[in-house]
């Protein structure tokens, strides 16, 4: 059996198939529920869906890399 990834199209379908709802409805719902999501956690907030797990932003410290085209050193910058 093949496992084909859940995209937010096929998530979408199914949700819309399973409620009853319009795709676009569905859709709309969806991307303002994701964009909610990252919207908090850029803020800092932490999120728990309950059944599913807890979201929360991971501070990652910049680091220096090096462009072996242009042959220098790049700083990458702090970030969540």
């Amino acid at each position: 059996m093949r496992i084909v990834p859940m995209t937010i199209r096929r998530l979408c379908i199914q949700v819309s198939e399973r409620t009853g709802l319009e795709y676009q409805d569905v859709s709309a719902v969806l991307y303002a529920v994701i964009d909610e999501v990252r919207q908090a956690l850029l803020r800092g907030q932490s999120i728990t869906f309950k059944g599913l797990g807890k979201f929360y932003p991971k501070f990652k410290k910049g680091s220096r890399g090096y462009n072996l085209v242009e042959k220098k050193v790049v700083l990458h910058k702090d970030r969540y």
